[in-house]
């Protein structure tokens, strides 16, 4: 079996201006597929998995690439449009069974599903643990948003790591969600339904482990708040060759604490 996960590339519609083309690996397709292999390989199954990156490839080399028995898209804001012309000619042109994660997918997953016909499945929250068994014909829960169990170690072996610059900051997710969101309810600007999970911490300083093995020491924690519990756990715990990586984390402003900024500098 071949699986294509595709991070299509901006609606021409989209006009922001931040270029992600050496920065931004798709590591959470990166998570998708290291779960599949594992899957695959505890079933003594063969399987061959792409990555096509849209800050790399424009919609028509994407399109011109498909070939692929399942084809999976991130849906964002920001590629709506092109998310479905993928999956429009992946299920009509290359009869490939189809599905879409994402944002954009677990807040419109109603309206997607009922209006894009050529989409077999929508997926919600993080999906990791159950798109495997759901490529293989298990039960598939349309309205459910999945959490996961935030264990997986991935490496960056589908993506053509040549074209990143490793001097800037790589994507790491060691926190998944917003604890302010979980404990006393989102912002008022916020979409984050509370849902709020981390990293052992062991298995953190192994997922920085392997990324730095391809040049990588600087990491964009893309959680989206500061956790200072976590950040202390980690730091308690560093292995000594990693004394020299920075982090980029965001924090809300009631976390700048004098405590937490020097937590923050020791990191």
């Amino acid at each position: 079996m071949k699986i294509q996960l595709i991070h299509p590339p901006n609606d021409e519609t989209y006009t922001g201006s931040v270029d992600y083309s050496r920065t931004h690996i798709p590591i959470g397709l990166e998570v998708l597929a290291k779960s599949i292999e594992l899957y695959f390989k505890a079933n003594k199954r063969n399987v061959d998995i792409e990555i096509l990156d849209g800050n790399q490839l424009s919609i028509k080399k994407i399109i011109s690439k498909l070939n692929a028995d399942v084809v999976g898209v991130s849906d964002l804001f920001s590629n709506h449009k092109n998310a479905l012309a993928i999956l429009k000619h992946a299920k009509y042109q290359n009869h490939a069974s189809t599905f879409m994660g994402g944002i954009n997918a677990t807040n419109d997953y109603k309206r997607i599903k009922q209006n894009r016909k050529f989409i077999d499945y929508v997926l919600r929250g993080n999906p990791e643990d159950v798109l495997p068994g759901i490529i293989n014909g298990k039960e598939y829960k349309p309205n459910k948003i999945y959490g996961s169990k935030h264990n997986i170690i991935f490496d960056l072996s589908h993506s053509k790591i040549s074209e990143y610059d490793k001097k800037r900051y790589i994507p790491i997710s060691m926190t998944r969600g917003c604890e302010k969101a979980k404990k006393s309810g989102r912002c008022s600007f916020c979409s984050i339904k509370g849902n709020y999970s981390v990293m052992n911490t062991k298995q953190a300083w192994e997922q920085i482990r392997v990324l730095s093995e391809y040049g990588f020491r600087k990491f964009r924690e893309t959680g989206d708040n500061f956790d200072p519990v976590f950040y202390q756990s980690l730091l308690d715990n560093r292995p000594t060759e990693f004394s020299d990586i920075e982090f980029h984390i965001h924090a809300s402003a009631d976390l700048i604490t004098e405590h937490n900024i020097e937590l923050m500098q020791r990191m």
